[in-house]
C-alpha cells in the first residue's frame, strides 16, 4: 500500500496522513466517472456466542475482515445471501481451538464470491453446506493487507474428537486459489459439488482434500 507501487489498473493508495485515495483506473479513466468504495466497518455481520440466529436474503459487500462471523454458535444459518468481496471469509464459523465448535448449521443457496481468505470456514458438526456458489477464491489480484489467506472455498473441520456429521453437496466451486473442498471429521457426506480450477495459487492441494487418515465413514460420490 504505498503510491509508488501503482502499476497496473485497479490498484489504490491510501493516504490516510492526507485523507486521500489514489486508484489506477482502467485505460486511464475519469475517476468522476466511477463509483469508488472502501471499507469502513470490519464485519457484514459479528454475532459469536449467539444460538438460533437466522440472515437470509441479505448482501453483504466489501467489508474489511470476514463478512460473516459467528463463533460458538449452534443453530446457525445463512441462507440465500450475497457475499461479495469479503476481506477475510464470507462465513467463518471456525474458532481456533478444538474444543470449541458449533453444532447445526445450515448454509444453503449464498453466492460468495471474491474471498480473500476462504468462502465457507467452520468447525462445526451435524451441519449442512448445500447449494452454495463460491467462485474467485484468495487469487493474486485480490491480495489484501494480511495476504491471500487459506484460500479453500470450503473448509470444514468436526469437533475435538473428529466427530463431524456434516452434509457437503451439490455446490458449485469456481477459481479457487486452494482447495475446493477440505474437510476433517467423521460420517461425513461430499456429494455431487462441482469444481472447477482449483489450486490455482498453491499446488499441494486438491479440488477435494482431506488428511484425516484413518476415517472410513466419510463417503465422497459422484
Amino acid at each position: 500500500n504505498k503510491r509508488q507501487f501503482l502499476d497496473q489498473a485497479g490498484e489504490y493508495y491510501c493516504d490516510t496522513v492526507a485523507n486521500y485515495v489514489y486508484v489506477w483506473i482502467e485505460k486511464n479513466g475519469n475517476p468522476n466517472n466511477y463509483e469508488v468504495r472502501g471499507s469502513v466497518i470490519d464485519y457484514g455481520y459479528n454475532g459469536s456466542n449467539y444460538d438460533y440466529i437466522k440472515l437470509q436474503g441479505l448482501k453483504f459487500s466489501e467489508q474489511k475482515s470476514h463478512r460473516i462471523l459467528s463463533l460458538t454458535s449452534d443453530h446457525f444459518t445463512v441462507t440465500n445471501c450475497d457475499i461479495i468481496n469479503p476481506g477475510g471469509c464470507g462465513i467463518n464459523q471456525f474458532f481456533d481451538s478444538y474444543t470449541l465448535f458449533s453444532d447445526s448449521a445450515k448454509f444453503t443457496y449464498n453466492t460468495i464470491k471474491g474471498a480473500i481468505d476462504c468462502g465457507i470456514k467452520a468447525r462445526i458438526t451435524n451441519s449442512d453446506i448445500l447449494h452454495n456458489r463460491i467462485s474467485d477464491i484468495a487469487g493474486f489480484y485480490a491480495v489484501g493487507n494480511e495476504g491471500i489467506g487459506t484460500g479453500t472455498a470450503i473448509s470444514i473441520d468436526g469437533d475435538n474428537n473428529d466427530a463431524g456429521d456434516n452434509d457437503i453437496s451439490f455446490n458449485t466451486l469456481e477459481n479457487i486459489g486452494y482447495n475446493g473442498i477440505s474437510w476433517r471429521g467423521t460420517n461425513t457426506l461430499i456429494y455431487r459439488n462441482f469444481v472447477k480450477n482449483a489450486c490455482q495459487v498453491l499446488t499441494d492441494g486438491a479440488a477435494i482434500y482431506t488428511y484425516t487418515g484413518q476415517d472410513t465413514s466419510s463417503v465422497v460420490a459422484q
